[in-house]
């Protein structure tokens, strides 16, 4: 009897817990930026160039020179250095090296930069050559794109982003359209 007792006390509880699911419409999760160490920095534009490697410019405002700008920039490779590949959807790392023809490009530079502050931060670097660079990861959910036969100029993407360094975690998202860089 103690047991039925139990099971129906747990099995009431499960079911009041999952009646209690959060309102999809109440989700306050934002995308379109990055996080430096806990910090939200907006990023509603977006770049890149038509060839592989691809260079991925995520910044607010569009131009990424100006004062107010914060920006993220980094490059992926979907093949070798000027081969015609398009890119694909997929997760793309440092862990396989610099030369990897799949992944985060090690010989151009991972920078995030936010121009807003007085006390305003840079991180920018070839992840190879810096002591202090632990793993970057960006994992493309959706791409669209079109081709001339030459160039493939992205015009839409789903993109996550991780890069860390000692001390410096910087996680971000950007879900839209791509101008030409």
């Amino acid at each position: 009897m103690k047991k039925m007792k139990l099971f129906y006390g747990i099995l009431i509880g499960f079911m009041i817990l999952s009646s209690c699911s959060s309102d999809d419409s109440d989700n306050t999760n934002v995308t379109n930026g990055f996080t430096v160490n806990g910090t939200f920095y907006e990023t509603n534009f977006a770049k890149a160039n038509s060839g592989n490697p691809y260079h991925l410019i995520l910044s607010n405002p569009l131009n990424h020179n100006v004062e107010e700008g914060q920006f993220g920039s980094f490059y992926i490779r979907s093949g070798a250095q000027g081969d015609f590949i398009p890119l694909t959807e997929g997760t793309y790392s440092t862990s396989n090296g610099p030369n990897n023809v799949f992944g985060v490009d090690g010989y151009h530079p991972i920078h995030f930069q936010d121009n807003s502050e007085e006390e305003n931060f840079a991180y920018s670097g070839y992840w190879h050559q810096d002591d202090d660079f632990q793993s970057g990861r960006v994992t493309v959910n959706s791409v669209t794109s079109e081709s001339d036969g030459v160039n493939n100029q992205i015009t839409e993407i789903d993109v996550d982003y991780e890069f860390k360094w000692n001390g410096i975690t910087i996680i971000g998202n950007y879900s839209g359209t791509v101008e030409p860089n």
